[in-house]
């Protein structure tokens, strides 16, 4: 089945045509209607609900909630997706763009595009679909003037005396909710650096600020936005190049952004016996101090000759020191390359006879 619905054109007023259109299209497949589609699409639930229809698994840990900086998430993680799918970054939306309404046809125009990259996925649902476009009109001749009559003086109306204004209810301050850190990977994930006002090939840090909580209105905390920056900023000269911010977004994952942010290059010599896991070099040290005491005999209790992902897991959580999951699993890909699931007690002690505190460290932020 096809919708059909009109051109629409960067630039101009919102066709409401082709948003009656959309909205029609996004009703049959998610069997659903809409009494107010901008505001019930606005927390990004209805377009991630619409990726997972076409293709199942595009979009993860969304959901519901009038919390902001939940919905500009959810955003995020849609835009994520229609990227995987294919569709071009220039085509596909930002938070602001909807949650803003700053730019309603960048919607439509990102939605027709998930019409069309769904064809490919094997969608058997309705999609969109664009007619030719319509001849212009040809405009009538012009008219010739006509003059105006003349106009008869108006005589004032009487003044009537102006009432005192009343007293202004005094606003009630509300705090700005700021961007929370896992928020502000999604975001970061799915910025392209062309929306971030590249003029000559660099972007200078007060630029960078503006464009990303005025202009975009994504409300980062400055001093994580400054960090940020710092680290992509790998010449320390003030200004991030296109090719700077590829290097950052190829590394950067929730690990990364958690160190950076939590200070992994803080030095503490000792983290003390009722150690905890933290996110930096403290809890690196005792990690390591951890690791090359381990005798791995006592994690082979088949007595297989192997150590297994498992029991390498289960006896770091049960140390009960808050090691991330995704520490533990870092560590153990560095150990088993080959991605079997064990390795020989052989293998693993050369592993740990070879690890630094500087490889774990790396091996932790990687």
């Amino acid at each position: 089945k096809v919708l059909k619905s009109t051109i629409m054109t960067e630039n101009k007023p919102l066709d409401e045509e082709h948003v009656a259109a959309v909205q029609a299209w996004m009703e049959e497949i998610l069997d659903k209607k809409y009494n107010d589609f901008w505001e019930e699409i606005r927390d990004g639930v209805e377009l991630c609900d619409l990726l997972n229809k076409i293709k199942p698994g595009t979009c993860k840990k969304y959901k519901k909630s009038k919390i902001v900086f939940v919905a500009r998430n959810n955003l995020a993680i849609f835009r994520k997706g229609c990227i995987d799918i294919g569709i071009d970054e220039g085509r596909v939306i930002i938070p602001s763009d909807l949650y803003d309404r700053q730019n309603l046809n960048q919607v439509i125009s990102n939605l027709y595009c998930v019409s069309g990259k769904s064809v490919k996925y094997g969608f058997a649902g309705p999609v969109l679909k664009e007619p030719e476009p319509p001849k212009e009109p040809t405009p009538p001749p012009p008219k010739e003037p006509t003059p105006p009559p003349p106009k008869e003086p108006t005589p004032p109306p009487p003044k009537e005396p102006t009432p005192p204004p009343e007293p202004s209810p005094e606003p009630s301050p509300s705090p700005e909710q700021k961007v929370d850190d896992s928020s502000l990977l999604a975001i970061f994930k799915t910025l392209p650096f062309k929306r971030l006002g590249d003029d000559d090939g660099r972007i200078h840090w007060t630029q960078f600020r503006d464009k990303v909580n005025n202009d975009l209105g994504l409300n980062i905390d400055e001093d994580k936005l400054r960090i940020c920056f710092d680290d992509i900023d790998t010449d320390k000269d003030e200004y991030i190049t296109r090719d700077q911010y590829r290097d950052w977004m190829e590394k950067l994952n929730s690990l990364h952004l958690q160190v950076l942010l939590k200070g992994m290059s803080q030095e503490v010599v000792d983290a003390g016996s009722q150690w905890s896991f933290s996110f930096n070099q403290a809890g690196v040290n005792a990690l390591y101090d951890e690791l090359t005491t381990i005798n791995p005999r006592n994690l082979d209790s088949g007595q297989t000759g192997n150590v297994t992902k498992d029991a390498f897991s289960g006896y770091l959580v049960g140390l009960g020191k808050n090691i991330p999951n995704m520490v533990i699993d870092k560590i153990w890909k560095s150990m088993d390359n080959g991605g079997y699931g064990r390795v020989t007690i052989g293998d693993y002690g050369q592993y740990i006879n070879e690890l630094t505190k500087e490889k774990l460290k790396n091996c932790i932020i990687g």
